[in-house]
C-alpha cells in the first residue's frame, strides 16, 4: 500500500503520460491518495467506474448510504442476514444490529487475517464463510437457503463486482436486499485531465456549422471514435441530431445558464468519459447577449480552452474570405486554429487554400462542396427534429461520407489533442443537515441524491409533439432519486403506472393539435392526476397543451387540457418575448419563495391569451413582461428551465411528487 508520497514517487519515476485510477468503488481512500499525488505531480488523471447496473426501480432493494445506515436499518427487520460486505466492516454490524451473534451471518476472502476479524467481532465459526470469489447466482442461493437467510447486504459495486447475481439470488429466493450506496466524492482536486477536443463555430447564423458538425462527427463515429457531443446555447433540436449520431446524449454548454466554473465542470463530466470532445457552437462565433460577445461561443471556447474551427461559407467569394476571417482572428484573444469553407467547391478550395495559411496563419483543413444530399428541411425553429426525418440516416450518411472525403479529420483530431488539461474545480456547495444543498455566491449548485428517500416516478412526455428537454434537467431529476418514465401524450392512452409528477418539456404541439385533442382518455388521466395534487410541470409546447384552446394559423382551433385558463394562437412571425430572460417570483408559491430568480429562455411561434402572472419576467435590455401560471402543484408558462440554475424548482417538485408516493405507500 503507498501513502501519497509513495505515489508521487512511484509518477515522477514512471513519468507516465496519464494516470488511469480503475479502483473499488468502495476504496475510497486510494483514489484520493492517487489524485492528491497527481495533483502534486501535475499528472492527467483519470477515474475509470466500475459500471454501474440500471436497477430500475425494485422495490425489493432498500438503498442506504453507509454501512452505519445499512446497520440501523437491519435492526428493524427480522430473520437472519448475510452479509456480503468483507470484514472491515464485520465489527460495527456486529456491535450495532441486535442479536448479531444468532442472525448475522459472513461472507469474507479466504485469508487468515479476515477470520481473525470475524472471530475478534464475535462472530461463531459456523456463521462464517471464508471464500475466494467470483459468486455465482447459485453460489448465492446455496448460502441463503443453508442459512436460511431472510436479508442480504452487499455494496453497490458495480456489474464486475457481483452485484447483479447477487440481486438475482434475492429475487429468486424472495429476500430483500439492503444495498449500500457508492461513497461520494468529497475533494474535488484541481486534478488536469486531457481532453481532447475541438468547437465548430460559424463565422456567421446559417454558415452551415450544423451540416459540417455532423459531417464531422459521422466521419469519425465511422471510424470507431467514442464521441461525447455538445451545444453551445440553449438549441435542442442540433442536440438531438449529435446524440443521434454519436448513440449518447448530447449535452448543452450555455454560459447564461451557468457560471464559467461549472460550464467547464458539466463539459468534463461527459467529456473525459470519450475519446473525442466535439463543441458546436450557437449563432456567429461572437454573437452573445444583445450587440455584445457576452455569452457567445466565443466565451464557451474560452473556458473550456477548446481549440476552435471557424465554418465560413464560400458561396460567391474568393479572396473576400481573407479580409473576413482576418477580421475575426484579430478581432480579440481567441483558440481559432483553422477554418473549413462551406459550400466550396474542390478547385476553389485548392487555390484559396495556401492563401489563407499564409495570410491568417491558421490551416485550412478542409471544404464541403454544394451537395442537394445533404439538406435537412427547415422548421421555424430551425432543423427538423431527428425524429421526424424518414431520410434521417440516409442524409447523416451522406454528409459523413462527404466530411470524410473533403475534410482532413487526422489533422482535426491532432489539433483537438493539442488541447491543454482540465481540471474540475471545487463547487464550493455547503450541505444543510438534512443532506440537501446550499448554493454558492454564484448560483450554482451540485446536489446529492436523496438517499434516505424512497424511490418517486416521474412520468416525462417524450414524442415528436414533446421532444425538447436538456439533458442535465433530467440528470438532476435522477440524482434526486427520480426514476424516469417516458410516454407519449400522442399515442398512449393512459399515464405511466405508479407514476408521482408529470413534466410535459416543449416542442411542436401545433403539428400534433388533432392528434393531442382527440387523444380523450390521456387528457382525462392527466386531468385526473392533477386532481389528485401529482405536480406538473409544462414548459412552453407543454404549456400549449395544457391551455384551453390551441389555433394554428390558418384558423383551426382544437380544445386541450384545460388546466390553465387561456386560449394560445399559432402565429407566423416570433414572438418579441423571446431570448434569455430571467424570472423573479411575486409571490410564494409551490416551486419557489418570493423573489426568487431563475434564469430561463424563450423562443416561440405563439402568443397566448394570458401568459400567466406569478413572475415578472425581464430582459437584459430593461424590457418586462409578466408570465407563468402556477396554480397549486401546475408550473405553465413559456420559459424553458434549466434545473442547475433553479434548484429550488426541481428540489420541491420531486419533494411533491415523493409525498404522493408516500401517501399511496401508507394506503396500501
Amino acid at each position: 500500500r503507498l501513502d501519497t508520497d509513495g505515489f508521487v514517487k512511484l509518477i515522477r519515476k514512471a513519468s507516465p503520460k496519464k494516470v488511469i485510477d480503475a479502483s473499488h468503488p468502495f476504496a475510497k481512500i486510494v483514489t484520493e491518495t492517487v489524485k492528491e499525488a497527481c495533483r502534486i505531480t501535475q499528472t492527467p488523471y483519470e477515474r475509470m467506474e466500475r459500471e454501474e447496473p440500471d436497477y430500475g426501480n425494485d422495490e425489493r432493494i432498500c438503498w442506504v448510504k453507509d454501512a452505519k445506515e445499512a446497520a440501523r436499518v437491519l435492526s428493524s427487520m427480522e430473520g437472519n442476514i448475510f452479509l456480503a460486505t468483507g470484514a472491515n466492516t464485520a465489527k460495527l454490524y456486529m456491535d450495532q444490529v441486535k442479536d448479531g451473534k444468532k442472525r448475522l451471518y459472513i461472507r469474507v476472502l479466504d485469508n487468515e487475517k479476515s477470520r481473525e476479524i470475524c472471530k475478534n467481532a464475535g462472530y461463531p465459526d459456523s456463521h462464517v464463510l471464508s471464500v475466494m470469489p467470483p459468486f455465482s447466482v447459485e453460489d448465492n442461493c446455496d448460502i441463503i437457503k443453508k442459512w436460511n437467510i431472510k436479508v442480504m447486504v452487499s455494496k453497490d459495486s458495480g456489474k464486475t463486482g457481483g452485484v447483479l447475481d447477487k440481486l438475482e439470488a434475492c429475487r429468486r429466493e424472495d429476500i430483500s436486499l439492503v444495498m449500500i450506496r457508492r461513497p461520494e466524492e468529497t475533494k474535488k482536486e484541481n486534478v488536469p485531465i486531457e481532453i481532447p477536443r475541438i468547437a465548430i463555430a460559424g463565422v456567421n447564423s446559417g454558415c452551415g456549422k450544423t451540416t459540417v458538425t455532423c459531417g464531422i462527427l459521422k466521419a469519425l463515429a465511422d471510424r470507431n471514435v467514442d464521441l461525447a457531443p455538445f451545444k453551445c446555447g440553449p438549441d435542442y433540436i442540433d442536440p438531438m441530431l449529435h446524440g443521434h449520431i454519436a448513440k449518447k446524449p448530447c449535452r448543452n454548454l450555455d454560459p447564461f445558464f451557468l457560471e464559467e466554473e461549472e460550464l467547464c465542470n458539466i463539459f468534463i463530466k461527459d467529456a473525459k468519459k470519450a475519446e473525442f470532445a466535439v463543441i458546436e457552437g450557437v449563432m456567429g462565433y461572437y454573437d452573445g447577449m444583445g450587440i455584445s460577445s457576452k455569452k457567445s461561443t466565443h466565451s464557451v471556447t474560452e473556458a473550456t480552452k477548446t481549440p476552435t474551427i471557424l465554418i465560413l461559407n464560400a458561396k460567391g467569394m474568393s479572396y473576400t474570405m481573407i479580409p473576413l476571417l482576418e477580421g475575426m482572428i484579430k478581432h480579440k484573444e481567441n483558440t481559432v486554429k483553422g477554418v473549413i469553407l462551406n459550400k466550396c467547391t474542390k478547385g476553389m478550395f485548392q487555390l484559396i487554400k495556401p492563401v489563407i495559411e499564409e495570410k491568417i496563419g491558421i490551416e485550412a483543413v478542409g471544404y464541403l462542396p454544394p451537395s442537394e444530399d445533404v439538406v435537412i428541411g427547415s422548421r421555424h425553429l430551425g432543423l427538423m427534429t431527428a425524429g421526424e426525418i424518414q431520410n434521417l440516416d440516409e442524409v447523416i450518411d451522406a454528409v459523413g461520407k462527404l466530411a470524410a472525403e473533403t475534410i482532413d479529420l487526422d489533422r482535426l483530431i491532432e489539433i483537438g489533442k493539442s488541447a491543454p488539461p482540465l481540471a474540475v474545480t471545487s463547487n464550493q456547495i455547503k450541505e444543510d443537515g438534512n443532506g440537501s444543498v446550499k448554493r454558492d455566491l454564484t448560483g450554482n449548485v451540485s446536489i446529492r441524491p436523496p438517499e434516505d428517500k424512497m424511490p418517486v416516478k416521474i412520468a416525462v412526455a417524450r414524442d415528436n409533439a414533446f421532444c425538447f428537454y436538456y439533458e442535465e434537467n433530467l440528470d438532476v431529476l435522477k440524482e434526486l432519486g427520480v426514476t424516469i418514465v417516458p410516454f407519449s401524450p400522442v399515442k398512449d392512452k393512459q399515464l405511466p403506472e405508479g407514476i408521482s409528477g408529470i413534466y410535459l418539456g416543449g416542442g411542436y404541439p401545433e403539428t400534433y393539435q388533432e392528434e393531442l385533442s382527440f387523444n380523450e382518455d390521456m387528457k382525462n388521466s392527466i386531468r385526473q392526476a392533477v386532481k389528485e395534487n401529482i405536480p406538473l410541470i409544462a414548459e412552453c409546447g407543454g404549456f400549449m397543451y395544457v391551455c384551453s384552446q390551441l389555433e394554428d394559423t390558418d384558423g383551426t382551433n382544437r380544445p386541450m387540457l384545460s388546466l390553465v385558463d387561456t386560449d394560445v394562437h399559432m402565429t407566423k412571425k416570433l414572438n418579441m418575448q423571446f431570448g434569455y430572460v430571467t424570472l423573479e417570483a411575486k409571490e410564494d408559491n409551490a416551486y419557489v419563495k418570493k423573489g426568487t430568480k431563475i434564469r430561463a429562455h424563450e423562443f416561440h411561434y405563439s402568443k397566448a391569451d394570458n401568459t400567466g402572472e406569478s413572475f415578472v419576467i425581464s430582459k437584459e435590455n430593461g424590457r418586462k413582461w409578466q408570465g407563468v401560471h402556477v396554480k397549486g402543484r401546475v408550473w405553465a408558462g413559456y420559459p424553458h428551465l434549466y434545473f442547475r440554475n433553479c434548484m429550488e424548482v426541481a428540489e420541491n417538485f420531486v419533494a411533491m411528487a415523493r409525498k404522493i408516493e408516500e401517501t399511496r405507500r401508507k394506503e396500501r
